[in-house]
């Protein structure tokens, strides 16, 4: 189950998430939801709508998700899900736990659209880096 980063409502992207947005440029936010408290090993999604400053829904050219991690950083594009959401996936397989900051950056219309967000990923002496 996806939750999401900052806070618990519902959305358009159905089941539990946050309800804060990030605006950008004040023409440009997305709603994004990912999980909480993931364990190293699973592959995490991020699920990102975006929309211009009248709430309407939009769709970039393409988006890009930025992720820095203890023993690492990685960029990924984004590819567009069932509509409007576009959607990402990091294997985190090898990722040292600790503090994973990601941000989301949408190309055209609105090249400046960002989302920023962080969890802590989590592991123990069991769940091996190589798993």
């Amino acid at each position: 189950m996806l939750l999401g980063h900052d806070g618990i409502g519902s959305d358009a992207l159905g089941g539990l998430m946050t309800t804060a947005v990030a605006a950008v440029s004040n023409v440009f936010y997305s709603k994004t939801k990912v999980p909480c408290s993931p364990k190293r090993g699973s592959t995490i999604e991020w699920q990102t709508i975006f929309y211009d400053a009248y709430g309407n829904i939009v769709q970039p050219n393409g988006a890009t998700l930025s992720i820095a991690y203890p023993n690492g950083t990685i960029e990924i594009a984004m590819s567009p899900g069932p509509s409007p959401i576009w959607v990402a996936q990091w294997d985190s397989r090898g990722a040292t736990p600790g503090q994973v900051a990601w941000s989301i950056h949408s190309n055209s219309p609105v090249p400046s659209s960002v989302e920023d967000g962080a969890f802590v990923l989590s592991a123990n002496a069991a769940n091996l880096t190589t798993f």
